[in-house]
């Protein structure tokens, strides 16, 4: 088990593939297939990764504007999938792409996948995201055939600026009555948590029956049906919990999605650098993680 100085276990990598900074998720670009920022090479990410694998961190996420838009996907999720100890790969999607690459990022090792879905109705989705009622039928049709093919599904049902929070709670009852798992997601423009939460709990149990979970923020449909996340701002925001890094598409680390101070990771690989600068540097990375601060309790 990896662990930073103040004892807190980190788990999980947050790789962006596009130039979309970490941390909060917002909708206001949801889904659109927007420009790529030159990508750090898969072969550094790799190479850190395996260190990080040996060390105990054993998940990554794989996201940024949209991962599916790297020409290299696949192959990164390959390398990534043979690293032992075992790295669990998710990857999180917005894209009308997912039908055609799911296949073989399945077969690459991919583990899991998030959708982001900002809304189910064609109208709604067609003006947050760009994409017409083909391209949310693409999404939808991507979905089914990752569950058919062993990748859990989860859908992110995000809260968009300026559109009404019933579009939000309509994608995830959609998904819920399907069997996926939901995380329902506040986003960085809003700043309302506690409304938020017993707004969102409200409509949905008006169609299901929730239990509560493991902790304040998870929830289930009663009978064994599938999971309810809440990403809210006191959440992302309660960092003294966080136990996630994060690489940007420049191959810079991120340890707090609130602090501007960056890593160089690409500084590793340059000339002159050896295989002992890698090694120290990973090990080094949980020393500088700050202690962050506390949230309010949602759940009394």
């Amino acid at each position: 088990m990896l662990l930073d100085k103040f004892n807190r276990p980190l788990d999980v990598i947050e790789i962006l593939a596009g130039d979309e900074p970490g941390g909060d998720r917002s909708a206001s670009d949801t889904g659109r297939d927007l420009g790529q920022a030159p990508s750090f090479p898969s072969e550094h990410i790799v190479a850190f990764m395996k260190i990080m694998s040996a060390l105990g961190l054993g998940k990554a996420l794989i996201a940024g504007k949209e991962p599916l838009l790297r020409p290299d996907i696949v192959d990164l999720v390959s390398q990534l999938s043979h690293i032992r100890p075992k790295v669990e790969i998710t990857l999180r999607t917005a894209s009308p792409l997912l039908p055609k690459l799911i296949e073989p990022l399945a077969s690459a090792g991919l583990d899991r996948l998030w959708v982001t879905l900002p809304a189910i109705d064609p109208a709604t989705y067609s003006s947050i995201t760009g994409h017409d009622e083909v391209g949310l039928e693409q999404i939808i049709f991507g979905m089914k055939l990752a569950e058919q093919l062993g990748v859990h599904t989860t859908i992110e049902a995000v809260r968009t600026p300026g559109v009404d929070q019933t579009a939000m709670v309509e994608a995830a009852l959609w998904g819920l009555s399907r069997g996926f798992a939901v995380r329902i997601m506040e986003g960085a423009d809003f700043d309302e948590s506690g409304d938020f939460f017993d707004r969102t709990l409200e409509q949905i149990g008006k169609v299901c029956h929730l239990e509560p979970g493991e902790d304040q923020y998870i929830w289930n449909v009663a009978g064994g049906g599938p999971r309810v996340e809440l990403i809210t701002c006191s959440r992302t925001q309660n960092c003294y919990e966080c136990r996630k890094l994060w690489l940007s598409a420049e191959g810079k680390i991120k340890l707090c999605s609130h602090h501007h101070e960056e890593h160089d990771l690409g500084e590793m690989f340059d000339p002159g650098s050896c295989h002992s600068d890698l090694l120290d540097f990973a090990a080094k990375i949980p020393l500088n993680k700050p202690q962050g601060f506390f949230s309010r309790t949602i759940r009394e």
